[in-house]
């Protein structure tokens, strides 16, 4: 009986841990070569480990930033959600709008300060990414911005 009762037990527990969902893909076109890093951002709900990757061209940063949020961090698309990022880095929101991305909701932040650019962000459930475009002592070059930034496709 003993060894029924264990047999029955082993049944209950997977073999193999299961696997979390796959990140979803991104793709963009970058307006000049690109660099990828991996990093770690420590939030107040625990690290959040992102991917990096960065351009430039001509005096502007055009990046794109992505990770999956530590569990029980508050999702950041409503308004005013990136005030404090930007607080951080000498810069503030002079324009915060609700956007899309075929049925993904949206932020798009227009900021100036000590570096001025556009930044939009979305999330995929835990999953969040944000592209933009940033320059230091000038105003970004808003036609090149949104051909980049329209050129986001996030594929789930």
């Amino acid at each position: 009986m003993r060894d029924s009762a264990i047999a029955d037990a082993a049944d209950l527990v997977p073999a193999t841990p299961a696997k979390p969902p796959a990140p979803p893909q991104y793709t963009i076109a970058f307006p000049a070569p690109s660099k990828a890093s991996e990093t770690s951002v420590q939030t107040i709900d625990g690290p959040m480990p992102q991917r990096v990757e960065t351009a430039e061209l001509d005096g502007a940063m055009y990046l794109v930033v992505s990770g999956t949020s530590p569990p029980g961090l508050a999702a950041g698309n409503s308004s005013g959600s990136l005030d404090r990022v930007l607080a951080m880095f000498g810069a503030t929101s002079t324009r915060d709008v609700a956007i899309k991305l075929g049925d993904l909701s949206g932020r798009e932040v227009h900021f100036t300060g000590t570096g001025s650019g556009i930044l939009r962000t979305f999330s995929v459930g835990s999953w969040m990414i944000q592209a933009g475009v940033v320059a230091r002592g000038r105003p970004v070059d808003e036609r090149q911005a949104k051909r980049f930034l329209d050129s986001l496709k996030i594929q789930r």
